[in-house]
């Protein structure tokens, strides 16, 4: 901002004191906005309504709807991923809201009546919010359904690559430990995958095609180690391009998505077997199950990914 002669209006997005000094920088703030943009027509609703109109202030953009924005060119469309996040957001918008009052029992009502909620939220779910009482009995389930979420993204990035190549199959599906690959982990599928990809039948094989010590193969193929993203993208651009390697790029990005929700689920289960009291595990429910009561994460991600798929698809079909 200060390259762009703006710092002034920086340090008073950083400094203001009261509700009269937040509506003077809006109104300052609007008047750099494109007025037909999303975020340009909320802002005016916004100031139109005044700065005390709550209901018009949770109409505002989210952060991801903003970030979103700035992402995609006007003319561009958004991805179904993208399209999707933002649906998300809107829609929990007043439930984060109430949730950051302390108001937690308003909750469920909030988020009961939005489409969204009958695809995440499950019966074992519902009952949880039921009996909430204050922000910290959630914490559990808030992690779960943002795992689902993530899954969910996951599957409409899934959609829209199978749609721009036209192909007739699950791009993501491979390195999904689901039950026909079941005991084998995402890190170790991607390899699978790359050496497919490169018709290599070997790490002999793969060493020879591609000058990579055997070591670095080694490690990846037992699921010890992911390769770095500089390593893999130096890795795949020397032997992959096009359609090829952005796919397999894509795939590297899931893994680690999958990755960070199979540790993330670990260290609090690990959690919940050593030294939680009986209320610090109540907060941790619906841990140490997956999300919609599942057991495991294969029973997790053979379930709910063709169900993300299909939803993504129906949604594209009906022209959302």
């Amino acid at each position: 901002m200060t390259e762009s002669g703006e710092e002034s209006l920086y340090k008073r997005m950083t400094g203001f004191n009261d509700q009269g000094d937040a509506l003077k920088l809006m109104q300052d703030l609007s008047s750099r906005l494109d007025p037909e943009s999303v975020i340009g027509r909320m802002a005016f609703e916004v100031l139109e309504a005044g700065i005390v109109d709550e209901d018009a202030i949770q109409r505002l953009p989210g952060v991801h709807e903003c970030f979103l924005e700035g992402a995609y060119r006007p003319t561009e469309e958004k991805s179904c991923a993208a399209t999707f996040i933002i649906d998300v957001e809107r829609q929990t918008s007043k439930a984060n809201h109430l949730l950051l009052e302390g108001k937690v029992q308003d909750v469920v009502e909030s988020l009961i009546d939005q489409p969204i909620a009958k695809h995440l939220l499950w019966p074992d779910a519902l009952e949880l919010l039921g009996k909430a009482k204050i922000k910290k009995d959630l914490f559990g389930l808030n992690i779960s359904v943002s795992f689902e979420v993530l899954l969910a993204i996951i599957a409409a990035r899934d959609v829209h690559l199978s749609r721009k190549h036209s192909l007739m199959i699950s791009v993501f599906e491979s390195v999904l430990p689901c039950r026909k690959l079941e005991g084998k982990r995402p890190t170790i599928l991607l390899f699978e995958a790359f050496k497919e990809m490169l018709a290599a039948s070997s790490i002999s094989d793969l060493m020879d095609k591609t000058l990579y010590p055997e070591t670095f193969f080694k490690r990846w193929s037992s699921g010890k180690q992911l390769p770095s993203y500089s390593k893999f993208e130096a890795l795949i651009s020397n032997h992959l391009e096009g359609k090829d390697k952005e796919l397999m790029l894509w795939r590297y990005f899931v893994v680690k998505m999958l990755n960070f929700i199979g540790y993330a689920s670990q260290e609090i289960c690990k959690s919940i077997q050593v030294s939680l009291t009986e209320e610090q595990k109540a907060a941790l429910r619906p841990f140490p199950d997956w999300p919609f009561g599942h057991g495991t994460i294969t029973d997790w991600l053979s379930a709910r990914y063709p169900y993300w798929l299909n939803y993504h698809q129906q949604v594209i079909n009906q022209g959302g």
